[in-house]
Parts: structure tokens; C-alpha cells; sequence
């Protein structure tokens, strides 16, 4: 388990080791890991950090191209709109970016879509919505 800084606003990444994430228990992020060493991370969800989530995803084929730039785009507005002072907009474009995740055509790995809808709705949650 890793622990979170805030069970709403916090997301946790594993920086080395093969583990997968399986779910929120309280203010811990639970991993099923193998044997060897592992490290993790735990910080505020920012949209920088869902970017990347979607850049490694689709490095592991588990979303499509056509997919990311769908999802990139949806992140990049919302980040213009929430530096701009439209928060209500930016939330419904990161709004929009769970519709889009939950298609199992765009993103194909079940856990990968759980992860990526967790770290919005902590990136919602987040009292800046930027990063």
C-alpha cells in the first residue's frame, strides 16, 4: 500500500518494479507487486501528470493513437481553460476525457481506464485543476 497525501486530491505512480495498481483503501493506493524491489510515488494529480499516464499507456499499447491524441487534446483544453479562469469548462473537458477513457475502443486495458478515471477525478477534485 501506498500511502496518499490527500485520498481526494493525491494520486500514487510506481516509479520502479512491475506492479499494478488495484484500488483506493482510505488514504492508501493498493498494488499487487511480484517479488523484487519497488518504489512508488505519491503527489498531487495534476493534468501534466494525467498527460503523462496517457503517454505511458500508449507506449504500452494500452490505448490507442488515434485514442491519445483524442485524450491529449481534451487535456490540453482543459489546462487553457483552467489558466484562462474558466474551471467550470476545463471540468467538463476532463469530463468529457472520462467518457472518452471508458470506451473500451480507445482505451483497451481495464486497470489502465481505472487509473486514468481515478487521476481525473482527483485532478477534478484538485483545488487548481492545473499542473
Amino acid at each position: 500500500m501506498t500511502p496518499l497525501a490527500n485520498a481526494q486530491t493525491s494520486t500514487s505512480q510506481v516509479l520502479a518494479g512491475n506492479a499494478t495498481w488495484l484500488r483506493r483503501h482510505g488514504n492508501y493506493d493498493v498494488y499487487r507487486v511480484g517479488q523484487g524491489r519497488f518504489e512508488f510515488s505519491s503527489s498531487p494529480a495534476t493534468l501534466a501528470s494525467l498527460s503523462q499516464l496517457v503517454t505511458t499507456f500508449t507506449a504500452q499499447g494500452k490505448i490507442s493513437i488515434f485514442g491519445a491524441i483524442q485524450l491529449q487534446v481534451r487535456i490540453a483544453l482543459a489546462a487553457i481553460l483552467a489558466l484562462t479562469g474558466h474551471k467550470p469548462e476545463a471540468i467538463t473537458q476532463l469530463e468529457g476525457f472520462k467518457r472518452t477513457v471508458s470506451d473500451p475502443r480507445v482505451v483497451n486495458d481495464p486497470i489502465a481506464r481505472d487509473t486514468l478515471i481515478r487521476e481525473t477525478e482527483a485532478v477534478i477534485a484538485s483545488p487548481r485543476t492545473t499542473g
